[in-house]
């Protein structure tokens, strides 16, 4: 599919990667709440199964994050 005016990825970007895929925004205490949210849009239209976001500053998400890392189904 041909990407769309705005967005980063096609949409179902990762669909061939045969793996789960986690997307992950970084610096987040750096961010507003609405381009945090528009670049959740552009991760879940690419196919990002699980997306979490973090600040390495702060500490938020990082524990969600480390949970999904070392569950099961990445390993």
């Amino acid at each position: 599919m041909p990407m769309r005016p705005g967005h980063l990825f096609s949409p179902g970007f990762t669909a061939p990667m045969n793996r789960p895929v986690i997307g992950v925004i970084t610096k987040a205490d750096l961010a507003a709440p609405p381009r945090l949210q528009q670049v959740r849009t552009w991760l879940e239209t690419a196919g990002a199964g699980h997306i979490f976001i973090t600040s390495a500053l702060t500490g938020d998400g990082l524990d969600d994050l480390f949970a999904c890392l070392n569950a099961e189904e990445y390993q």
